[in-house]
């Protein structure tokens, strides 16, 4: 086979290939693509199998195609069917054991009104309401008495623990306790007396704490030959825990100190050095130099001890000290908890997380960071110990404000015989919800979305306004709500443009209209020429000259006409106003002189 033959094989070869795997990804992309119906049938086959799970799936995913319910839809061809999404979603929920859920859908279903069409799906909707609600109530009698129960073993738990000073273990206790009746004042009140204890027993081991590391830098000041520094620091920890033994380090700190300032030549007058150091105290403690202030009046309350000044502000230095490091250890402690709290809580202990919460409470109630980790802690140790799910969230549902009707291919469409187009509506589910238009696939802006409760409901009302093109149009609305549940629904409508309104009729009626006033205009103009031509005078008007000594310069014409009128027939024409009448009443004169009766006008 020569060069350009196989070149032109080995080229078909290629296209071939290609188009049996462009046929391939386009079929497996349309089996993946299932429309809603494709989903709503195999939620109906999963109800048949009692396999709720996978029906509420399926129809989470159908009411992501298609959020608007109807009693005769169609599906594909010519196929029609009843479509009652949130009705088979409630079924599920109500077999599942989730009966708010269950209630929820069927509220929302006899909310978009479509099943009031349908007497068989409107008589099961309401037989499985009154089942859901009787099962509810069945449940929630079970329910308080288990957490009745629960409340009552807890506070026990947690009185004992109290006793034996395990005051993280009896908070823990009351948590359980909490988290299935959050609004028990027992439990309430014994939390509250617990963390106030925690927050007590937490500033004494944090003055503790700071006490002792007091002590060993005072110690590594005296090695070091720092007496006054390290008399403050003894000072400070005999101020937050007082001790023999402090009493003793300070002592021997202030007579290290004592000792270098006598044996210091640097003073000749003490009482002047006492006061300037007081002023430099003054100036610190101004300054906010709070632990400078304090190693300067040791040395002031060394050489004078009864110093009166001195001490009150010795007491003061201490006691702001002691605020602002117990605040910034008080602050550090919740920064760490509130982390460990979070940590916990993302790694799914719950028990854990209330720990660290409690104790960022005891420190600082009302923190609310914490109190958003106790919420949702509680909310995992009540499903726990209930032995209770998670309450299970529905897509939101879409109804607009219809006017389409059923076209010729069996499909809703709205008919408009003007451009401006207004479509709205309500987006009906538990919490408020992000809605998002496309025409033709491309996103436009909504003109309105209003959001507000109406009961156990957020009802979303929403509108667009727009300029439609000729022909086909489809409007689709996405609703999602806070749990990423999503709904979406389509609108059909069609501009039938009349003719009056297209472009080119437009044009057609300037370009004649143009026509019309050149034509006028040309005519216009050739009158005016011909006028002109015959010396047409405009201006000429009035009655016929009946008077002979008005009628005068045509003699000679009356004369012409008199003689040839024996013999011929005479016509006089012309325009308007150019004396015929005048000549017929002179040529009358004239013959009626004559006497001759033959000429008769």
């Amino acid at each position: 086979m020569n060069g350009p033959q196989s070149s032109a094989v080995l080229c078909y070869g290629w296209r071939l290939t290609f188009t049996v795997v462009a046929s391939i990804f386009l079929v497996t992309s349309t089996a993946f693509a299932e429309s809603w119906y494709e989903h709503y049938a195999a939620a109906e086959q999963a109800l048949e199998k009692e396999d709720w799970a996978q029906a509420v799936a399926e129809i989470n995913g159908a009411i992501g195609k298609k959020g608007d319910s109807g009693a005769r839809v169609r599906s594909y061809g010519m196929n029609v069917v009843a479509y009652f999404p949130y009705l088979k979603l409630g079924i599920a929920y109500f077999h599942l054991g989730q009966y708010e859920a269950a209630l929820q859908a069927f509220e929302t279903e006899a909310r978009l009104g479509a099943i009031e069409l349908s007497d068989d799906a409107s008589s099961t909707l309401e037989r499985y309401r009154t089942l859901t609600q009787n099962a509810r109530l069945a449940a929630a009698a079970e329910e308080q008495k288990a957490i009745s129960e629960i409340v009552r073993q807890r506070i026990d738990d947690a009185r004992d623990l109290e006793a034996r000073g395990q005051l993280i273990d009896a908070m823990a206790a009351l948590d359980q306790a909490l988290a299935v009746a959050p609004d028990d004042t027992g439990a309430q009140a014994a939390m509250t007396r617990l963390r106030q204890q925690f927050a007590e027993r937490e500033r004494d081991q944090d003055r503790d704490r700071r006490a002792r590391t007091l002590v060993a830098d005072g110690r590594a000041l005296v090695n070091e030959g720092r007496y006054s520094e390290a008399s403050s620091l003894f000072r400070e920890a005999q101020f937050l825990s007082p001790s023999a033994a402090v009493q003793a380090l300070l002592d021997d700190a202030q007579g290290r100190l004592l000792a270098e300032l006598e044996g210091s030549r640097d003073y000749d007058d003490w009482d002047s050095a006492i006061s300037a150091w007081m002023q430099e105290v003054q100036q610190l403690e101004s300054t906010g130099e709070l632990a400078a202030a304090l190693d300067r009046l040791q040395s002031v309350l060394v050489l004078d001890p009864d110093h009166a000044e001195a001490l009150t502000t010795q007491g003061r230095l201490l006691r702001l000290i002691d605020e602002v490091e117990a605040e910034q250890a008080r602050m550090s402690t919740i920064t760490t908890l509130l982390a460990e709290a979070q940590s916990q809580i993302e790694a799914g202990s719950a028990e854990e997380a209330l720990a660290a919460a409690n104790r960022v409470l005891a420190l600082d109630p009302g923190n609310p960071a914490a109190l958003d980790y106790i919420g949702r802690a509680y909310g995992v140790i009540s499903q726990a110990l209930l032995g209770t799910t998670e309450r299970s969230n529905i897509p939101p549902a879409v109804r607009f404000v219809d006017f389409r009707s059923e076209g010729d291919d069996g499909l809703l469409v709205q008919i408009l015989y003007t451009p401006d187009f207004r479509l709205s509506g309500v987006v009906i589910d538990n919490s408020p919800v992000d809605v998002v238009f496309y025409e033709d696939d491309t996103r436009i802006p909504a003109t309105r979305i209003d959001s507000q409760p109406l009961g156990d409901f957020f009802v979303t009302e929403f509108s667009v306004e727009t300029r439609l093109p000729p022909g086909d149009s489809t409007f689709r609305l996405v609703a999602t709500d806070s749990e990423d549940l999503s709904a979406s629904s389509e609108y059909r409508v069609v501009y039938a443009r009349p003719v009056y309104r297209a472009p080119w009729f437009s044009a057609l009626i300037l370009g004649i209209a143009a026509a019309l006033a050149a034509a006028l205009l040309w005519r216009r103009a050739r009158h005016r020429q011909l006028m002109r031509t015959r010396r047409f005078n405009p201006y000429v008007a009035g009655a016929p000259v009946l008077e002979d000594a008005m009628f005068f310069g045509r003699q000679d014409l009356v004369d012409r006409i008199l003689q040839t009128i024996h013999n011929n027939s005479l016509l006089i024409y012309g325009e308007r106003r150019i004396g015929k009448t005048s000549i017929q009443h002179q040529l009358k004169k004239r013959l009626c002189e004559l006497e001759d009766p033959v000429y008769e006008f």
